[in-house]
């Protein structure tokens, strides 16, 4: 019997910061094998898929691919999942791409707004009692998707969570990516990345942007979306539906960005500064892209 294809590298995050369209970029790459199912989340302590076969059936047609892989925003923020990876594969690359904070709470917070997963503004969702409140166990029993995918300003703040992957996997083991950067020098960072994972670092994808923010057209679309229309259970399966959902979520959004309030900016700078100090301490460098905003 064929032993099981595993995968060997992990893209962790941060949400809203690329990672779909990074994910689909490399996969075009003969060698490199990405999970057809985007964020399985299965080393997510408290959601997500947690049967193992069924797991490692996702890569079963990686064929010979060198670079097998798969993208999980939640792996970044949740506290186990770091060791977990490690435990179960303990040869994986990380590659780890962060956006400006400010910028990825924002995004993100409108993403939520657009799935319907999300009802207060931006201000009131990233207040400190209603973030605290987000962290309850009433909270999380509740709402209708991973809890920590409420918590906006909390997942951004990644010097720690970047940290753990450097403490667990070594930091030659892990890659980390800087979102703004990596759009202007898209080439060289994919260059890189295939060198990292493995693989010919020559290969040139076909660069395109997946998952980009936006705002809601149509409501009966949204209801689509969010698998509120029952029907679609009863005709489609899972993976039909959710093929469905990708491309309802593009049509029914508007490329057109809403802009952050400056003067929650300016309380967004402050807040991050310190964590942004430590994340450059912890990898060397200044991150400039973030410094002149």
């Amino acid at each position: 019997m064929a032993e099981a294809k595993k995968p060997n590298f992990f893209i962790v995050g941060a949400a809203k910061s690329g990672t779909t369209s990074l994910a689909d970029n490399l996969k075009q790459h003969p060698e490199v094998f990405i999970s057809p199912v985007k964020e399985p989340f299965y080393f997510v302590s408290d959601y997500g898929l947690k049967d193992f076969d069924s797991y490692l059936s996702l890569f079963k047609k990686a064929g010979d691919a060198k670079a097998i892989g798969e993208a999980s925003t939640g792996y970044l923020f949740d506290g186990s999942a770091a060791s977990s990876i490690k435990k179960a594969f303990p040869d994986s690359r990380i590659i780890i791409i962060l956006r400006n904070p400010a910028d990825m709470a924002f995004s993100y917070w409108k993403y939520m707004l657009i799935i319907g997963n999300e009802s207060k503004s931006f201000e009131e969702a990233i207040n400190k009692k209603e973030r605290e409140y987000r962290k309850t166990e009433d909270f999380k029993r509740k709402c209708v998707n991973w809890w920590a995918s409420y918590i906006y300003l909390e997942r951004a703040m990644y010097s720690e969570q970047v940290k753990r992957f450097f403490d667990i996997f070594g930091s030659d083991r892990v890659r980390v990516c800087i979102f703004e950067d990596f759009i202007k020098r898209p080439e060289e960072y994919y260059t890189d990345i295939f060198h990292f994972i493995g693989v010919d670092e020559n290969f040139v994808p076909k660069l395109s942007i997946r998952n980009e923010g936006g705002e809601v057209k149509y409501q009966f679309l949204k209801n689509i979306i969010n698998n509120k229309h029952t029907f679609l259970k009863k005709f489609f399966c899972k993976g039909v539906r959710e093929k469905m959902r990708l491309f309802f979520l593009d049509v029914n959004t508007k490329k057109i960005r809403s802009k952050m309030d400056p003067n929650t900016r300016e309380l967004l700078n402050v807040f991050f500064k310190d964590d942004i100090k430590e994340l450059e301490s912890l990898l060397g460098r200044e991150i400039e892209a973030w410094r002149s905003k």
